[in-house]
């Protein structure tokens, strides 16, 4: 029995794609659970999942009898209790109920026998988005489920990368599952056009592979040619690359940002990195009386940022982040009306980011 446990987020393993990997394997083999909770944010896991157990178990000539999926907003707890407790039929060896939405369910009580006395190759997955029960009410058969799941099926969080060299992998993945291989390029260029949005990339190579020959196609560069971006960056990975001293990367995301205006404005993004450039000046000051908890404490840095901010004080000493900070503010005077940023902000921000990088 596979249980998902939490690793450090900051690994190129990712620990949703590794659970993933070794319970599609568990599958292939036929180990089947009787019981799988799928819960998180990331959908492209759980669908992966929810795919592999329903080709594993269950025919294509006999899902009509021995499959059934309901969505909680469709239907009450009874129709889940008897569609889970329903006979074999034909040749088949499983049964398979698959419910989407279990945070909606707001009576455990009419569905604990399917966990309490399951059936005989009877195999229910629950699909969440958060794992919490719908009333307080309910709390107690909700806890008593998810016990019985933790000792005799399967519990996976499936969470979404936070990082691009956690997507990588989970691109060449999607390659291989779409019949074709992925050149590291390309898997560099759909992560910095589409992003974590796992669904998005697997929808575009799906599209890609069907056009290659089966099994000996490649997607290169050359492939995505007509790729649109379509993810959204933050201040906080403009400022990993910029400590990266990464000026290619960094010039990518400004031009993403600048372009994504509905959620981005030159001004805002300007304000998030004079915040960031003070926060590492004052790192660098204070570090020379105080500890380094204390520093953190002072300026609510968490723990898992402490790296960071010691490897951004090494790139930008006190000095140099002071010059960069008069730049900044002059820049914001001119974006606001005093002076003047001209018809070409962007091109501004884009020369301050490299006199920032290269200097």
């Amino acid at each position: 029995m596979a249980v998902a446990k939490k690793k450090n987020t900051w690994s190129t393993q990712f620990v949703s794609f590794e659970e993933l990997q070794k319970t599609l394997k568990r599958l292939e083999e036929g180990i089947i659970e009787p019981f799988y909770v799928l819960y998180g944010e990331e959908i492209y896991f759980k669908e992966q999942l929810i795919h592999a157990i329903v080709e594993r178990t269950i025919l294509p000539e006999n899902r009509l009898f021995n499959y059934t999926e309901l969505i909680t907003s469709l239907v009450d707890e009874n129709e889940i209790f008897k569609a889970g407790n329903r006979n074999q039929l034909g040749n088949s060896e499983y049964t398979l109920l698959v419910v989407r939405e279990a945070d909606n369910i707001a009576n455990w009580e009419p569905i604990l026998p399917l966990f309490k006395t399951p059936k005989n190759k009877g195999v229910v997955v629950l699909e969440f988005q958060k794992l919490a029960p719908k009333t307080k009410k309910q709390d107690d058969n909700f806890k008593t489920m998810l016990s019985i799941v933790r000792t005799q099926g399967l519990l996976f969080e499936s969470t979404p990368p936070r990082f691009d060299n956690q997507v990588v992998p989970i691109v060449e993945y999607i390659a291989a599952n779409n019949g074709c291989k992925i050149e590291r390029a390309a898997t560099e260029h759909i992560i910095a056009l589409l992003g974590n949005s796992l669904t998005a990339i697997d929808n575009e190579i799906r599209k890609i592979a069907a056009t290659l020959p089966k099994g000996r196609g490649q997607i290169t560069l050359e492939t995505l040619q007509e790729l649109k971006p379509n993810r959204e960056y933050t201040p906080y990975q403009l400022t990993t690359a910029i400590v990266e001293r990464d000026l290619n990367k960094a010039l990518t995301i400004l031009y993403y940002m600048a372009e994504n205006r509905n959620t981005n404005s030159l001004i805002a993004l300007n304000a998030a990195l004079f915040s960031y450039f003070q926060k590492v000046l004052l790192w660098g000051v204070l570090q020379r009386n105080l500890q380094v908890g204390e520093v953190a404490r002072i300026l609510n840095i968490k723990e898992g940022r402490i790296k960071e901010f010691n490897n951004a004080i090494a790139q930008f000493p006190p000095k140099r982040c002071a010059r960069i900070i008069a730049n900044m503010r002059d820049f914001d005077m001119k974006l606001k009306g005093v002076g003047s940023a001209g018809n070409k902000p962007y091109e501004q921000m884009k020369q301050l980011l490299i006199s920032i990088i290269t200097s």
